[in-house]
């Protein structure tokens, strides 16, 4: 079986190569080692694992609030400085307002809150007697599949 090339010290550098931007393939590459050990070291060894955790974390966290923000919409102060042909220099303030996304806000609401906000709903019928006029097999049409969902509700 061959040694572990793992070192304690790596602990640290993973922490503030995350910390810095650095992704995974940098990291393991900065190590010398292989994807596969890299994400061997992270499953087996907790203080890497951990490491990496912390150092990744302050980054989700702005990118986390740079979603709610874009979500919710927010307004911002464009500054420009502009030369005119005498010479002189006009500087400017605009206020502009970034309008809230809708698809940032059911991203976000998907991953907070995924129990209540799911793009697949499961409905769940306690009747076990529905008669199904035709074979599973056979191609049923849309009209069809809601006549029997209508008639499985009606029965329960």
């Amino acid at each position: 079986m061959a040694k572990s090339k793992y070192k304690d010290e790596w602990c640290l550098l993973v922490e503030k190569w995350a910390r810095d931007g650095l992704d995974d393939k940098q990291m393991y590459e900065n190590l010398g080692i292989s994807h596969d050990t890299f994400y061997k070291y992270n499953r087996e060894i907790p203080a890497f694992a951990e490491a990496l955790k912390r150092g990744k974390a302050p980054r989700i966290i702005h990118v986390e609030n740079a979603l709610y923000k874009r979500a919710l919409g927010y307004s911002y102060t464009e500054k420009k400085t502009v030369e005119k042909q005498d010479g002189s220099i006009e500087k400017t303030e605009t206020i502009k307002e970034v309008i809230p996304d809708v698809t940032a806000q059911i991203f976000f609401l998907k991953c907070k809150d995924g129990e209540h906000w799911k793009d697949k709903q499961i409905i769940e019928s306690t009747n076990t007697n529905v008669n199904l006029e035709k074979n599973i097999s056979e191609e049923m049409t849309a009209e069809e599949a809601s006549q029997i969902y209508t008639q499985a509700l009606r029965d329960e």
